[in-house]
C-alpha cells in the first residue's frame, strides 16, 4: 500500500511539472498570437483592454519552457510593462509606440526562437534558447541617469528660449506705429540671426563633447574620441580578418553612432537596435534602409549563420548609401 501511494504521488508530481512547464514551439507560437493581438489593438482601440487582457494570458509574467533536455525560467515582465504604460499613456502616439515597441520586440524574439529550435543537438538548441530569453532586450530596463538629465535639461533651455521669443515678439508687436516696420522688420531679423548662431554652436559643442566621453551602444563601450568612421573602419578591419559577423556589428553601431553625431537621436546604454529603428521611422529617406540593416543585423549577430563575403559585401554598400543620407540629413538641419 505503501508503495502504491508512492509511486501514485510521484505520478502527480512529474504531471503538475510538465503542465508547468511549456514547449518552446508552444511558447513561440503564443509569441505569435500576442503579436496578432497587438496589430489588432492598433486597428481597434476599442479593444485595447480586452486585448491587453489576452496577451497577459497568453505570456504571463514568469513561466518555464521546456526544450527537451532543461526547463528555462523564462521572464516576460518587460512586456507587461510596456502594456501597462500603453494603458496608461494619454497621447496617441506614444501608446502606438508602446505597441510598436512591444511587437517590434516580440517579432525579433519569435525570429530568433525559430532559428534556434533547427539547431543541430539538444544541449545546442537548449544553451542557444537560453542566451536568447536571458538577453537584456527581453527584460525591464531602467532610463540612463545621465540620459535623463540631459532630456530635463533639454526641455528647460527650450522652455526658455520659447518664452523669450513671446516675449519679443509681443514687445515688437505691441509697439506703437511711430516704431516703424522698418525697425521690427530689422529686430526680427536679428533675432533671428542670432537664434541661428546659437542652435548652431550649441550642435558643435555637443557634438564635441559627444567624442569626449564613452559611450555605450548596444552593450558595447565605446573608448572617448572615437567617431563613426573609426568604427567603420574597424568593421573593415574585421572583414579583412574574416570575421564577417564582427564586421556587420561595427558597420551597424558606426551607423547609429553617425545618426547620434547629426542629431537624429540620442544613444542611450540601455536603448535596443529595434528601439532605434522607431525612432528613425519618421525620415522617409532612412527608415527602409534602417529596417533592412537592422534585419540584417539582428539576423547575423544574434542568428547561428555567419555572413558570407557576399553578404557582407552588399551590407556594406547599404551601409554606405545609410551614412550618405544620414549626412545629407544633418547637413540640411544645419543649413
Amino acid at each position: 500500500m505503501k508503495w502504491t501511494l508512492s509511486i501514485l504521488l510521484l505520478i502527480v508530481a512529474l504531471s503538475d511539472r510538465a503542465l508547468c512547464a511549456t514547449s518552446s514551439l508552444a511558447y513561440g507560437q503564443r509569441i505569435i498570437r500576442a503579436t496578432e493581438q497587438i496589430d489588432r489593438i492598433k486597428t481597434d482601440e476599442e479593444y485595447g483592454e480586452e486585448g491587453v487582457g489576452y496577451i497577459k494570458q497568453l505570456l504571463p509574467i514568469n513561466e518555464e519552457v521546456e526544450t527537451g533536455s532543461g526547463t528555462i525560467r523564462v521572464d516576460n515582465s518587460w512586456l507587461h510593462r510596456l502594456l501597462d504604460e500603453y494603458k496608461a499613456q494619454k497621447d496617441k502616439q506614444q501608446r502606438v509606440a508602446k505597441l510598436d515597441e512591444a511587437a517590434g520586440r516580440l517579432r525579433a524574439l519569435s525570429e530568433h526562437l525559430r532559428a534556434a529550435e533547427g539547431e543541430s543537438g539538444e544541449a545546442q538548441a537548449r544553451n542557444k534558447i537560453g542566451e536568447i530569453l536571458g538577453r537584456s532586450e527581453y527584460r525591464e530596463k531602467g532610463e540612463d541617469k545621465l540620459t535623463a538629465l540631459i532630456k530635463k535639461i533639454r526641455t528647460e533651455i527650450l522652455t526658455f528660449f520659447q518664452d523669450l521669443l513671446s516675449r519679443i515678439f509681443a514687445a515688437i508687436y505691441g509697439a506703437g506705429t511711430e516704431a516703424g516696420w522698418v525697425f521690427r522688420g530689422i529686430l526680427i531679423l536679428a533675432v533671428v540671426i542670432t537664434l541661428a548662431l546659437v542652435v548652431r554652436m550649441a550642435m558643435r559643442i555637443e557634438r564635441r563633447k559627444k567624442r569626449g566621453r564613452k559611450r555605450t551602444v548596444l552593450g558595447e563601450e565605446i573608448e572617448e574620441g572615437m567617431s563613426a568612421q573609426d568604427l567603420a573602419e574597424a568593421g573593415l578591419a574585421a572583414a579583412r580578418a574574416g570575421d564577417f559577423r564582427l564586421a556587420v556589428r561595427k558597420l551597424y553601431i558606426s551607423l547609429l553612432y553617425e545618426m547620434a553625431e547629426q542629431n537624429l537621436f540620442e544613444l542611450e546604454a540601455n536603448a535596443t537596435n529595434r528601439e532605434y529603428l522607431e525612432r528613425v521611422s519618421s525620415y522617409s529617406t532612412l527608415s527602409t534602409m534602417m529596417r533592412y540593416l537592422t534585419d540584417r543585423f539582428e539576423y547575423f549577430w544574434y542568428g547561428m549563420f555567419s555572413p558570407t563575403e557576399e553578404d557582407f559585401s552588399a551590407y556594406l554598400k547599404s551601409y554606405e548609401t545609410g551614412i550618405a543620407s544620414v549626412r545629407s540629413l544633418g547637413e540640411q538641419a544645419q543649413g
